[in-house]
């Protein structure tokens, strides 16, 4: 019987070939993008899940109190006292403490004559295995971590140094400064961890450094596992006493308090409203926006489906008619029809997976992310099984229902018309697919306006031909007037300056203490810089003066300057501001004078409104702004970094442009534009393909209508008018309902940016024309194959 069922399906998927085409086409389309999306999705969900005690893991958060009108900040960073002294006074609720720093900027790491900036260094206490479960091939993950000679590396950094050789007891230098001797072979970092590093550093070298005991040196994560019985919410409930004991007196002096808080473990990759944190992270939106736009276009794809195997019903009518007639029951015609329904899925999640494959490297490489389908375990077929299953049932139920609800007597007579319900529900879907199509559209526009938007827009700092150079070692740093004077000297070379952040990069927050404002509270942005920035980067000054340490020898420690938001929220002019004393909390010794007004610039990203920011010429210098003439950009490098080999022997020579750094600011909504592009395209082609084969459908089914008007006198274009202002109609109704829910939808996007586009009426027109356009295109072509045809030949048909 099933047999049977298999060759008379298979039969009437042949018998319409054209149909078949489109609705496996579309399906298999649409199963390759939500098969890529469920991958990408389900690795980003993953992250952190492999850690076998992740649900008694936090991090440590620091909350300082807000004043009127100030953001939330949270940071987590914290010093070295926190981890022990947390559960030296806790020990009831913390089972173990440990302490992760980062690299920042890189470690130059050496074995013999190979060595390279690493980024992927990480110093941590021995508890580092009884909290996290990253996997250790070589070494004992309860003892490697206790002496402060060892090293734990993993397989990548191995192959990377040592080739095939056998790397443990063998010796490292880090830093220039320290021989580790490799004691543990990590197996490589998962793509789903949000620490990423290459090599674990016990952090008892840095005991010694007198900024590791200081409580208010925050440069580190803490984590606490609790104990099982622990309750994560008692105890922040009790911190706020911890942070009394260790810091009444400041937040006395202060006037605000900083309070703790506990983050789980599962939730870090997911949290992009910490501030200062340098741990890998993740975009909740994007896992949304894929998310729905997967189900647009398979919902796309199984609206094609029914609507052409309704529209098609008055060409199966005689059979349905006929096989009831032999007995036929209408369980069995339900069977059939679902079985085509499946059998055309299965055939369209053949041919899905085989786009997944060529699809991929193009995904993996627009996220730098090693996405792949794992063909070993039993989750695959059980995943085709349930999808043929339930795309089938979902793309084949109405059909099955609708055909096998005939009537055999009606059928065999041929007097079958079109139930008025059954176009309406055809022309419903139509709506759907074309309103999912039009919010594609816009959605699209929008991600494009705002982008252009981010490039065109006059950010108040000249970012083109400007290098940036980190000062990350004592070499360059001990030589770092030396490098600036010899690379001066270069006729390619129009200034350089240093400074602490570069627009677009990390900026400290202090407190000041300001004339005047005495009995208030001000927290701003500093940037600590030579007297060269805003030549470098073409800052306006409006007020007062510019840095100048030759002509004024007092400038290096008592002059600084505030920008326009600085001087907007002490509620000055610029007259009063200038001459006026500040003091930055634990860098200045002395009060500055505020000798120059500088213009506001984006300093942060357009995702964050311009904050208060001081320039101050106290010396913290991390890079150096290297701004170039447009002639010979290569060899000036080149030359530069031939300056740098000259005064710095063991460091490689590293830069970045200052407008690539912009650029990778907002890497996640470029990633996001370019899917949404190729997505859309998807949507719209399956859509189109659908209407193409409707517009036929409706065709054939009004030749004689059309060769009678004809013979009475229409117009070409009054025949194509006729058969093309139906669909025009849908499109427009599919146009109405679409506005208000992308607007909805692009505004909540967009909000994501302090400063943005509009979603304007031009957007939605824009969309609506393109969509009439691709319509008009798709239906034009039978309309006008069918007015120009000759009406004798339509009169006669049937």
């Amino acid at each position: 019987m099933y047999r049977n069922y298999l060759k008379t399906a298979l039969r009437n998927l042949w018998r319409n070939k054209g149909t078949t085409f489109i609705n496996v086409f579309g399906m298999s389309v649409a199963l390759a993008v939500g098969i890529i999306i469920f991958l990408y999705v389900r690795n980003e969900l993953r992250h952190d899940q492999f850690h076998v005690e992740k649900d008694r893991v936090y991090r440590v958060l620091r909350a300082p109190e807000l004043n009127a009108g100030e953001s939330a900040m949270l940071t987590p960073m914290t010093s070295g006292p926190y981890a022990p002294h947390l559960q030296l006074e806790y020990g009831e609720e913390v089972e173990e403490a440990v302490r992760v720093k980062l690299s920042w900027s890189g470690e130059l790491v050496e074995y013999q004559d190979v060595s390279y900036k690493e980024k992927g260094v990480a110093f941590v206490d021995s508890t580092f295995f009884r909290v996290f479960s990253y996997g250790l091939k070589e070494g004992n993950p309860n003892t490697v971590l206790n002496l402060p000679q060892n090293l734990i590396l993993t397989e990548r950094a191995a192959r990377k140094y040592f080739g095939t050789e056998n790397p443990m007891g063998k010796t490292m230098r880090v830093d220039d400064r320290w021989d580790f001797i490799v004691a543990g072979i990590l197996e490589d970092i998962p793509e789903y961890s949000h620490l990423d590093f290459d090599f674990l550093l016990p952090i008892s070298n840095m005991y010694s450094f007198s900024w590791f005991n200081r409580w208010w040196n925050n440069n580190m994560f803490t984590y606490l596992k609790l104990h099982p019985k622990a309750d994560a919410k008692a105890l922040e409930t009790k911190l706020p006493a911890f942070m009394d004991r260790h810091f009444g007196t400041d937040f006395e002096e202060m006037g605000r308090r900083i309070e703790l808080q506990l983050q789980p473990l599962t939730q870090v990759y997911f949290d992009n409203f910490t501030k200062f944190d340098n741990a890998k992270h993740g975009d909740k939106r994007s896992l949304y926006l894929f998310g729905i736009i997967a189900l647009f276009i398979m919902g796309i794809a199984c609206i094609n489906f029914m609507n052409l195997a309704t529209a098609r019903s008055m060409l199966r009518a005689k059979e349905v008619g006929i096989r009831k007639t032999v007995g036929a029951n209408r369980q069995q015609l339900i069977v059939q029809f679902l079985g085509e329904s499946m059998l055309l899925v299965l055939g369209a999640v053949v041919i899905g997976m085989v786009l997944v494959e060529m699809s991929l490297p193009y995904f993996n490489n627009l996220f730098g992310l090693v996405l792949a389908v794992n063909y070993s375990t039993i989750v695959l077929p059980l995943s085709i099984l349930t999808l043929v299953v339930v795309v089938g049932l979902l793309a084949g139920s109405y059909p099955a229902l609708f055909l096998s609800s005939f009537r055999p007597v009606q059928t065999l007579k041929g007097k079958m018309v079109a139930k008025t319900g059954t176009v309406s529900l055809r022309k419903a879907l139509v709506v759907i697919q074309f309103s999912l199509s039009i919010l594609l559209i816009i959605g699209t526009i929008v991600i494009y306006n705002q982008l252009q938007f981010i490039q065109q827009k006059k950010l108040g700092y000249d970012k083109e031909q400007v290098l940036q150079i980190p000062i990350d070692n004592r070499d360059i740093d001990q030589n770092r007037d030396r490098f600036k004077d010899l690379i001066l000297q270069n006729p390619n070379v129009v200034h350089v300056s240093m400074m602490s952040g570069i627009p677009g990069g990390f900026h400290d927050q202090y407190k000041l203490k300001i004339e005047g404002k005495e009995s208030e509270d001000w927290v701003t942005r500093t940037v600590f810089c030579d007297g060269d920035m805003l030549e470098t980067l073409g800052l306006e000054l409006l007020a007062g003066r510019d840095f100048d340490l030759k002509a004024y020898g007092t400038d290096a420690t008592e002059a600084a300057m505030i920008n326009e938001s600085t001087l907007k929220k002490l509620g000055w002019t610029a007259e009063e501001a200038i001459g006026k004393s500040l003091e930055i909390n634990m860098r200045d010794t002395m009060p500055r004078k505020i000798v120059g007004i500088v213009k506001d610039y984006n300093f942060l990203s357009l995702k964050e409104k311009i904050e208060p920011l001081v320039l101050s010429t106290n010396v913290d210098y991390r890079l150096f702004a290297v701004k170039l003439k447009t002639d010979n950009v290569q060899a000036t490098i080149g030359e530069i970094e031939d300056t740098w080999n000259s005064l710095v022997t063991t460091y490689p020579f590293e830069y970045q442009f200052l407008d690539d750094a912009y650029q990778k600011l907002y890497q996640t909504e470029q990633q996001q534009h370019a899917m949404m592009q190729f997505f859309a395209f998807l949507a719209i082609l399956i859509a189109c393909l659908g209407l193409f084969a409707l517009a036929t459908f409706t065709t054939e089914r009004r030749t004689k209508e059309i060769g009678i008007r004809k013979v009475l006198g229409a117009s070409v274009s009054d025949v194509v008018m006729l058969l093309s202002k139906e669909f025009g109609a849908l499109i427009l109704i599919a146009f109405l309902i679409a506005i208000p829910v992308a607007y909805y939808a692009m505004s909540e996007w967009l909000n994501a940016f302090e400063y943005h586009v509009n979603v304007g009426i031009g957007t939605f027109v824009l969309a609506g024309i393109l969509m009439l356009i691709f319509a008009w295109l798709t239906v034009g072509y039978q309309s006008v194959k069918a007015a120009i045809g000759n009406p004798v030949r339509a009169l006669r048909y049937e």
